[in-house]
Parts: C-alpha cells; structure tokens; sequence
C-alpha cells in the first residue's frame, strides 16, 4: 500500500516520462520534469559530486565539486526521440557514444547517443534514479570518486543500481 501511495503521488505531480530501451517498447514510469524546461545538477550518490562541462564542442565532461554554478547545470529537453539535457552554460548537450568519455555536442548534432532516460528505480525514494543511454541501453557512471573523473557508460542494474550509477536530478 506504502508503494501504490507512493507511486500515486509521483504520478498525480505530473512528473512522468518515456522510458524506452533498445528494442523494447515504451513505458510510462516516474521520472524527472520534461515538459517544462527544468534545470538542474545531476549529482552522483557514490562521489557527491556533478557534472561539470566546459565550453567546446566535444569536450569531455568531469566530475567536480557541486556548487550550482552554470557549467554543472542542465536543461530538460523532450523532442520526439526522448530527452537530451544542455549545458545552461555552453547550450550543448550531454552525449556518450558506446563505452567513450562522455562528451557535449551542439544540441542540433545530437543523435540516439545524446538522448537519456532518468529511471527512478526506488518509488520509495524517487529523487535518485539511473542515467540510460538511449543509443545503448547503458548507465552513466563516473571512473571514480576523486575530482577531474572522467564519465563512461556501464551495463545497467536496474533493480539495485550500484552506489556509482545512481544519480540526482537537483537544485543545489
């Protein structure tokens, strides 16, 4: 009863997205804003750390210190392929292309590799969730804990994620 209340009220927030993965069909599941263009930090549960990005076009993205500056804040993005997060700060998007550093890439280039789902696998907790690649069906994972850590894809957990593939969607 506890998780049908739960669900229910991730559900009644409107805060709802496709959840796709390669050569399965779509299901409706919690997950972050998508209508509205929320921006936010994705914060990693293992490091404590964010997402930073520089300003070129296919530089690689690290790990740093969350502190809510523009360079660690993303933008929601729905298009007809699913959703893509940009930098506040470059305008470019969140990419990771098979078992590659992930990288941002001018939105208009963005392909499949480009596209995310955020799984909240805990309706218990739903803040945290897992980072899918649409292109691969694999997890966002940071190569460590330390400051400057390059990001890469990894085979998913989706019932009990490891501490690094677990990340937030947040305001700090």
């Amino acid at each position: 009863m506890k998780k049908l209340k739960a669900l229910l009220a991730i559900l009644a927030s409107g805060v709802l997205m496709t959840l796709s993965f390669p050569g399965t069909s779509a299901t409706a599941v919690p997950q972050t804003p998508t209508l509205a263009e929320a921006s936010g930090n994705f914060q990693n549960y293992d490091s404590e750390r964010c997402i930073l990005a520089g300003n070129g076009r296919e530089t690689a993205l690290v790990q740093a210190t969350c502190a809510g500056y523009n360079d660690q804040r993303w933008v929601v993005h729905q298009d007809q392929y699913g959703l893509t997060y940009s930098n506040m700060n470059s305008g470019q998007c969140l990419l990771s292309r098979d078992w590659q550093e992930a990288r941002q890439i001018p939105c208009g280039e963005a392909m499949n590799d480009a596209h995310w789902t955020f799984f909240a696998f805990d309706t218990y907790d739903p803040q945290w969730g897992i980072l899918i690649n649409q292109a691969t069906g694999n997890c966002l994972v940071p190569q460590g804990r330390h400051l400057g850590a390059l990001f890469v894809q990894n085979t998913c957990n989706y019932n009990n994620p490891p501490a690094n593939q677990r990340w937030r969607f947040t305001n700090l």
